[in-house]
């Protein structure tokens, strides 16, 4: 199973956000990350080619100011596509969505139970960024980790066996930073997630998703037996 693209974008005071992918190759997955810095409102994401999202996971943090995200799209089309996070009202809101395209199966797309959690103050040292633990079910699923600090003081970084995204960290309206990182998980069982902030992790409030997508059951593989990964 590939990473092949991912795309992102911030906002302030509207009721919607997009993030348009092109090139999308038909049966792939979209994993989309999305974050309202505003809590008790109806959210949702949905694709301009094959409709709506499954929202996977949602939390709100701990000082109950934001609701955090994760969708899936499995089996989309070819061709050019415009995510778009709406929420019922744009005043006062900061928005994020970072959309992500995987080779996936058709169905069965997540692997596990993924999860969300608010990290504050973890730290400095190696890895003390996470959202927890995922079990997959079957070797090489891709595993994803949404990361958020609120703040903006962070110069987070992936963790240790984990890969950054291809278009990098970005900066929301109010000076937040988010990333999103991804690994191939090459046995099944459980995963971490885990982000590291050398400089400022003791200082700063993280808000963190992790998802597994479930690798197809066959198909090529690389010379080591294991699905191909490409960037």
């Amino acid at each position: 199973m590939a990473y092949l693209q991912d795309g992102r974008n911030a906002n302030t005071n509207l009721a919607t956000i997009t993030v348009t992918l092109t090139g999308v190759a038909a049966g792939s997955t979209l994993v989309a990350f999305f974050v309202v810095e505003q809590i008790g409102l109806t959210n949702s994401c949905s694709d301009s080619v094959n409709g709506a999202f499954t929202q996977n996971v949602h939390f709100s943090d701990g000082a109950s100011t934001s609701d955090i995200y994760a969708f899936t799209l499995p089996n989309v089309s070819s061709g050019s596509h415009t995510i778009t996070g709406t929420t019922s009202t744009g005043t006062l809101n900061n928005l994020i969505l970072y959309v992500c395209e995987l080779s996936a199966p058709a169905s069965l797309v997540v692997d596990g139970t993924p999860t969300g959690l608010e990290r504050i103050d973890p730290g400095t040292l190696t890895d003390q960024i996470t959202a927890g633990s995922v079990t997959t079910s079957v070797n090489n699923s891709v595993v994803l980790s949404f990361c958020w600090d609120i703040i903006g003081h962070a110069t987070f970084v992936p963790g240790t066996g984990f890969t950054n995204s291809t278009s990098g960290a970005g900066v929301d309206t109010a000076g937040g930073r988010f990333n999103v990182e991804h690994k191939t998980q090459a046995t099944a069982g459980a995963v971490i997630a885990t982000w590291t902030d050398a400089t400022n992790g003791s200082l700063d409030t993280y808000e963190v998703i992790e998802i597994a997508i479930k690798a197809p059951t066959g198909g090529p593989t690389g010379p080591d037996g294991e699905f191909c990964f490409v960037m």
